[in-house]
């Protein structure tokens, strides 16, 4: 057995010798060298440098607008060359040139519903995932790269795997923004197979004009130098660093000469003023280079691609092109020289069949999402929408784009020196045959409108432009625009072609808000490039504004496009000079917010133009054979013959209808009518001016007005609609009908309005105000049973129209127009007995049923046959009473304050007439009905006309008499005391644009109060920007109340989800950081919210909170009544969500009326901070485990929060050690307000006083101790060092907030004296409901206990669970961060973070060493020990091994 042994450790030894010996040798023997060829003395290299450029989204060979497949573009199908290109020459670099991810549907898809997830970082924008797919090795930015902003620009960048560089654009200090430019070594073959490493250089460039273009987000934060300035500068320092081989990737266009200092297009001056550089993408222009789109001359080399000998290409845009540049390199002396270079361009089209599955795949997701997106219906059309005629009449294709820009640029320009000038729109038919084809127009059907519509009626991503013109330079801009049109000669027999086919359409304007005449029997004055070919021609006939003929000095603003602004299409007048505002926005993005804030829009033309009559002639055009069933229907249009031209027709011009009329025995009514004008009459004697204006030119005319004169400003808070009743007989109405408002003070102020009873508001009669000279007529209120009104009402009556009536309450009435017999009857809201306040004795009956019953008798019984209904039932509503009644020809609606901007007919047996214009007074509205003889209204004869009441109209001058008399009693009214406040109630701006204030809670309780005495509410959420002041202590004077609230917002209630409610929640805090007016101020509600989060992502709860101050979550799915204004109800301030919400309506009461109803319930008020609005800050979480505040983003949080709160979320089983800077803790020192800092989580919150701080650095610690069984909570052990000292004693006690499972009032906060295993309870605090409170006056470890269970220590060492999952009794999480409320404190929250090993361990602080140390301590003795086992069971081992041999 002893031999076997020997024999086996005989071999171990040989085997470990060996072993040894073969690793000795093996460094010993010397490496045999493998010698290569004999090197070229100048090897050759052919380098491949492949460009895309302007792919501006096009990642699918899909056109989204037309939804189908093509061809022609798509990075899917250039990515089939780039593989071939690669399979060619293994030396092949991709670059791209920017101008990536913006441009179609898919990138507007990705932006609008990717961006928060992309700006954090947490998924890579999916055209850079393909861009990482294709293993592109560099990209610079476009200037289409900053349209979303540089928030998301940045998060897009993050996801590159290839650098994006860019050299000119620097930070407002002038350092580099982004990533100047990149050097990459690269390992490139020769022509002889051997392999070199050279340094390629990428730089990008992009144009200055950014700063223009995209000034909104970019203004102050960057500035861009001139690309050939920034080339000069930068280009040496990538020689320095041993670049052999520059590309210049610049996004910048190619121009046939030198440019000035900060060119837009600066490529030539790159390659011929730049040293260094040995190849440039180009791109921008979306242009072909080399190509016919650039003429050689002596820089430029056409055929070859280069200027200045540099090898150039610009591969067009889309993914249409692949750029190829081949360059051979030749070294020589170690450096690296072009030897020869040229450039090309490949086309897809004609050469790619198939599409490439990797894009495909990466792509897949988010085009389908796209698509969906895309069909999506983003509103409905009441007409079909076509081009067939555009060129020869006026057109809904081009009306609803001229309605849309002028909708957006009336917004734009409030508040700008420019808002009172008047607003004209130019469109022009972009899709009208001609070289495209006979299926080039736009056809679509009335229904859905979705996304890729919008792209079909504004074809090019144009951006929206206004500018300021004179009367003469629009009438030549029109002169220009008829330059389409060859001059027609009257006398001559025969067909002449109306069309010059050399003019291109998207060049022929329409001027929309002005109405004119085009004579084409006069010469043109323009040609189709915009020179002057006949000075003295005028084809433009009667051109007028508002009825009256334009002057030549008369100013406009004109809203069109970038392309025509710049002169683009030889327009005369249109230079830079004459731009006053250059938006961002898209022209058809315009269109598409247009059509979904509308919903539904009749985008019938408003027959502004037209071609002067020519008698005699035969005038022809040539359009498409799918407009002869729109011929067939119209009466100016007459199909001839089908064309020989494939796919066309030809029609004609019939003038027949443009002659005289004769009487055909119809008859015309003007109807000017008003709605909730709610007694804002500061332009009523403008109103009355046009009224007179319009009497003046129609002599068959009524003046009616659908209700809600009650209620909404100071002239009704002072004469209860009597000033309004005085004017309005002034301008002599007609009729009106109850609106839900009138019935606001109860039965007696409305008999005092229908009597003219002065007592109350004036007892000296001074203003001679006077009953109603006109009806009240209502079918469906019955005032019967109501004492104070019953005497006011009236048998149905024959009166005239224009005079003056016995004032009472009709059913309905008979107006004689002139010998006309017209019926008007009203209709009021039945909803009225519970909104407002008309007491018990008044009945609302059914107004469909009320409506039906007096039509019938007024056919029947009054043999009438045109009726009128004056409503106060909202749109929807006249809308379905259109429909379920028959016989009304005309509705005049209030209620909603609906804008109805057309004539808006509902076709049944015989067609209604819908009119609604908003409210305010901000409108007449005139429609001119015309019946035939059998009463039946002709649509196609009647007009809409709204007519805007603003400084544009002159004010009447005995009506402005009487208002002026009322203004000053207003401006006296604005000195009565309303209230007293005994604290300063803060509206400073900058605070009620960032922060809960006491005055944001005194308003939004104000609300909440009213909508539910007025209907029902949960919840009031009021943007800040409504706030436009504060008041100071002392006396409130109702000026001082409209010096808040100034704009006479009223109160809106609405129904939305809680998800909604979150999201309106998210809009409001997104935009603090710029001082935004959407920060909300809630009540009924608590939120906690963190800047330190992405946009979208920063609430962090919400609760609703009851009278009893009791909070529960709110659910996501449930749906709540909630209160606002109605600019917030209409989308203002961004408030989008509200425009989705359910059942939303206006409740008239103004705020201020609210407001000072408020006061008035108190001798003084003195609302408080209630932690309604909680502010946190997210601390970084650092390697070693330890938490820092980040210095800038901190520093502005302490300066302006209610409190400092830092919030570690998800840290409930965690340590927390927070780092503060001696800046930070003198941050929180400084504050004059709440100068504290609270460390909280969703378990524990310590609230810490600044005055128990020096100056100094600071270390805050929260550790998890070890549990103890009495214990409810986690024991949590409390530190604080400064300058490496602990501070346990304190000059003001340390707040410490407990949460809890349940309630319970017997909880209490307890001291845990471990070193004399005893614990004592913290008698300073309180328990409100899952919150237990204690305040300390030092530190050790601190738990929850029941006082029942408290009386008997078990503090053994080591006792209870360490540090165990469910954390001793924990229960689950409690209220979140921030839900404290009034005198809680912080709100119960903090704790987490990591231990670093540094604790202080003196027995004062509670006895044991911290757990870190002793763990510490036992494993260095456990090692110690098995190294002595070790080394012990060897020896005797080897000694045992001796005695066995």
């Amino acid at each position: 057995m002893v031999g076997i042994q020997k024999r086996r450790f005989s071999r171990k030894n040989i085997l470990r010798i060996l072993l040894t010996s073969v690793m000795i040798l093996s460094l010993l023997i010397p490496n045999t060298q493998t010698y290569a060829e004999e090197p070229n003395e100048h090897p050759l290299i052919n380098l491949s440098i492949l460009g895309t450029t302007d792919i501006h989204a096009h990642i699918m060979d899909y056109d989204y607008y037309a939804d189908k497949e093509t061809a022609e573009f798509g990075l899917v199908r250039t990515a089939q060359l780039i593989e071939k290109h690669r399979s060619r020459n293994p030396n092949t670099i991709l670059v791209d040139n920017g101008d990536l991810i913006q441009g179609n549907p898919l990138g507007e898809y990705i932006f609008k519903h990717e961006r928060e997830a992309i700006i954090s970082g947490t998924k890579t924008h999916p055209i850079i995932d393909v861009m990482n797919k294709l293993h592109y090795d560099a990209g610079t930015l476009g200037n289409h790269e900053f349209n979303y902003g540089l928030e998301f620009l940045d998060g897009t960048i993050k996801g590159a795997e290839f650098p994006i560089v860019n050299a000119n654009i620097k930070t407002p200090d002038g350092k580099n923004k982004y990533t100047p430019y990149h050097i990459e070594e690269r390992t490139l073959t020769d022509e002889s197979g051997q392999k070199h490493q050279l340094k390629v250089g990428y730089i990008g460039f992009v144009p200055p004009q950014i700063l223009t273009w995209d000034k909104k987000h970019l203004d102050g934060k960057i500035t861009v130098q001139d690309i050939t300035e920034s080339a000069k500068q930068t280009i040496p320092k990538m020689k320095q660093e041993g670049a052999d081989v520059i590309i210049a990737i610049a996004h910048s266009g190619i121009e046939n000469g030198e440019q000035a200092a900060g060119a837009e297009n600066a490529v030539y001056d790159l390659a011929l003023k730049t040293e260094g550089i040995d190849a440039i993408i180009s791109g921008h222009q979306h242009g072909l280079f080399p190509g016919t789109d650039y003429p050689g001359n002596g820089v430029i080399d056409n055929q070859k691609g280069t200027i200045n000998g540099i090898p150039v290409v610009m591969p067009k845009n889309w993914g249409s092109h692949l750029g190829i540049i081949d360059m051979q390199l030749e070294q020589d002396g170690g450096k690296w020289t072009v030897k020869d270079a040229s450039a090309k361009t490949e086309a897809i089209a004609g050469n790619v069949t198939s599409r490439h599955e990797t894009v495909v795949s990466t792509i897949k997701d988010t085009h389908e999402k796209t698509l969906e997106y895309v069909r999506a219906p983003v509103g409905q059309t009441e007409a079909d929408i076509n081009s067939f005629f555009a060129q020869v009449k006026d057109d809904p294709s081009i009306q609803i784009v001229t309605d849309a820009q002028k909708w957006y640029a009336e917004d734009v320009m409030k508040g700008t020196e420019y808002e009172n000038l008047p607003i004209l729109s130019a469109g022009a038919p972009f899709k009208a045959g001609g070289r495209n084809g006979a299926d080039y127009y736009t056809n679509i059907k009335a229904g859905n409108l979705a996304i890729k519509n919008i792209g079909d009626l504004y074809l090019y991503d144009n951006t929206l432009y206004i500018v300021k013109l004179t009367g003469s330079e629009v009438k030549d801009w029109i002169e220009m625009s008829a330059g389409q049109f060859n001059q027609i000669d009257p006398s001559k027999s025969g067909e002449q072609a109306l069309l010059n086919p050399d003019f291109r359409s998207y060049n022929f304007d329409v001027i929309d808000g002005v109405t004119y005449q085009i004579d084409v029997t006069q010469p043109a004055k323009y040609n189709a490039s915009g020179g002057v070919k006949n000075p003295q021609a005028n084809r433009v006939k009667q051109l007028s504004y508002n009825g009256k003929a334009v002057r030549d000095d008369q100013e406009f603003l004109v809203v069109t496009n970038n392309y025509r602004a710049s002169g683009g299409g030889g327009f005369p007048h249109l230079t830079q000079d004459k731009v006053v505002y250059a938006a961002a926005d898209e022209n058809r993005q315009v269109l598409m917010n247009y059509i979904m804030e509308k919903k539904t829009v009749n985008p019938a033309a408003d027959n502004n133009w037209s071609i002067a009559p020519i008698k005699g002639a035969d005038v022809t055009f040539e359009s498409s054979l799918l407009a002869k069933p729109f011929a067939e229907k119209a009466k100016d249009i007459d199909f001839v013959r089908e064309s020989e031209n494939s796919g066309y027709g030809v029609y004609k011009l019939n003038f027949e209808g443009t002659e005289p009329p004769v009487d055909n025995g119809n008859w015309t009514l003007t109807v000017m009518h008003t709605n909730d004008t709610h007694a804002h009459l500061d332009e009523a004697a403008r109103r009355a001016a046009k009224v007179k204006e319009i009497r003046s030119e129609a002599e068959n005319n009524v003046l009616l007005d659908a209700g809600d004169v009650f209620s909404g400003d100071l002239y009704f808070t002072k004469w209860n609609g009597l000033a309004d009743l005085k004017l309005m007989n002034m301008m002599g109405y007609d009729a009106m009908t109850f609106g839900n408002h009138e019935f606001d003070k109860g039965p007696k102020v409305l008999a005092d309005f229908l009597s003219g009873n002065n007592a109350a508001v004036d007892p000296l009669n001074r203003h001679q105000l006077e009953k109603p000279d006109f009806p009240i007529v209502s079918s469906n209120v019955d005032v019967s049973k109501e004492p104070q009104l019953r005497s006011f009402q009236k048998e149905p009556a024959l009166l005239t129209a224009g005079e003056k009536k016995e004032s009472g309450i009709y059913p309905y009435i008979l107006l004689d127009v002139n010998g006309e017999q017209v019926g008007v009857f009203g209709l009021t809201t039945e909803d009225t007995s519970y909104t407002s306040s008309p007491g018990p004795n008044i009945a609302f009956h059914d107004a469909y049923l009320s409506a039906e019953k007096t039509v019938k008798e007024l056919k029947e019984k009054e043999k009438v046959n045109k009726i009128i209904a004056l409503t106060h039932l909202g749109y929807n509503r006249d809308l379905e009473l259109a429909k379920k009644v028959k016989g009304i020809d005309l509705i005049i609606g209030g209620h909603t304050h609906t804008l109805v901007d057309h004539l808006k007919v509902v076709e049944s047996e015989e067609p209604t007439i819908v009119a609604q214009v908003k409210d305010y007074g901000q409108f007449l509205g005139r429609v001119d009905v015309v019946f035939d003889e059998k009463g039946v209204v002709q649509t196609d004869q009647s007009r809409f006309n709204l007519i805007a009441i603003d400084g544009k109209v002159d004010e009447d001058p005995p009506a402005k008499e009487v208002l002026d008399g009322f203004k000053e009693d207003i401006d006296e009214l604005k000195k009565k005391k309303v209230g007293y406040a005994d604290v300063p109630l803060d509206g400073k701006r900058e605070h009620v644009r960032s922060k809960e204030t006491n005055l944001g809670n005194f308003i939004a309780d104000g609300m909440l109060k009213k909508a539910k005495q007025a209907g029902g509410a949960d919840i009031a959420i009021t943007n800040g920007g409504g706030i436009r002041s504060g008041i100071a202590k002392g006396d409130i004077t109702l000026g001082d109340v409209l010096t808040v609230m100034p704009f006479g917002n009223t109160l809106y209630a609405a129904d939305l989800t809680g998800a909604q409610i979150k999201e309106a929640l998210e809009h409001g805090v997104s935009q603090v950081e710029e001082g935004g007016g959407a920060f909300p101020h809630v009540a009924g509600l608590s939120f906690t919210f963190t800047l330190s989060k992405p946009k979208g992502e920063r609430i962090l709860d919400v609760n609703l909170v009851n009278d009893k101050g009791d909070a529960v979550p709110l659910d996501l799915d449930k749906t709540y009544r909630v209160a606002t204004n109605n600019f917030m109800g209409g989308g203002g301030d961004g408030y989008s969500v509200f425009k989705e919400a359910k059942n939303g309506v206006d409740l008239g009461f103004t705020d201020y009326d609210i407001f000072t109803e408020q006061l008035a319930l108190y001798d003084s008020v003195s609302p408080n901070i209630e932690n309604r609005i909680t502010e946190v800050f997210l601390p970084d979480r650092q390697t070693d485990g330890t938490w820092t505040l980040a210095e800038k983003p901190f520093e502005t949080y302490a300066k302006n929060a209610n409190q400092v709160i830092a919030y570690f979320p998800d840290t409930e089983k965690d340590h927390i050690k927070l780092n503060m800077t001696k800046a930070q803790t003198d941050l929180v020192k400084e504050r004059t307000d709440d100068p504290s800092i609270t460390l909280k989580n969703d378990r524990i919150a310590m609230q810490l006083p600044a005055v128990n701080l020096a100056s100094e650095k600071t270390k805050i610690s929260i550790k998890i101790a070890k549990n103890i069984k009495q214990a409810v909570t986690k024991v949590y052990d409390f530190n604080i060092q400064q300058s490496g000292k602990t501070v346990s004693t304190f000059k003001e006690p340390v707040g410490l907030f407990f949460q809890v499972e349940a309630p319970d009032k017997h909880l209490s906060v307890y001291y845990v004296d471990r070193k004399n295993n005893s614990f004592t309870k913290v008698t300073n605090g309180y328990t409100k409901g899952r919150t237990v409170a204690g305040y300390v006056d030092h530190f050790s470890e601190y738990t929850v206990m029941n006082d029942k269970d408290a009386g008997s220590p078990s503090l053994p060492p080591g006792s209870g669970d360490d540090d165990g999952p469910d954390g001793g009794s924990g229960g689950e999480p409690p209220a979140s961060p921030g839900a404290g409320s009034g005198g809680d404190g912080s709100g119960g929250h903090g704790s987490g973070g990591s231990d670093d090993g540094n604790e202080p361990s003196d027995g004062s602080n509670g006895g044991f060493l911290p757990d870190t140390a002793s763990n510490a301590y036992h494993w260095l003795m456990l090692g110690l020990l098995l190294l002595i086992s070790g080394s012990g069971l060897y020896l005797y081992q080897r000694k045992r091994r001796k005695l066995q041999i």
